[in-house]
């Protein structure tokens, strides 16, 4: 597997929100990468990227109830990290 490099990943996530200066998203990317090899764990996150609004809403709560408070924005962007990490994962 070929992993992203920072400059990679950073130039993909500004060129859809902009400048984009999240100093724990390639870590988060990496992490995803380094899981996503299970075929579930791929499975729960390909579903991911398919979310609603409505179950974007959902997955925030969820998020929110075990302690980690995300933004709208913010619960896009880790949506988008999952996607880009996807596309690196050949299963």
């Amino acid at each position: 597997m070929n992993k992203p490099t920072k400059k990679q990943f950073y130039s993909y996530m500004s060129h859809i929100y902009g400048k984009y200066e999240d100093t724990n998203g390639y870590k988060t990317l990496i992490e995803i990468l380094n899981k996503a090899h299970d075929p579930y764990i791929y499975g729960e996150l390909s579903e991911m990227i398919d979310f609603s609004e409505q179950d974007r809403l959902g997955y925030r709560y969820a998020l929110a109830c075990h302690g980690k408070e995300l933004t709208p924005t913010q619960v896009d962007q880790h949506i988008s990290i999952i996607e880009y990490a996807l596309e690196f994962i050949h299963i």
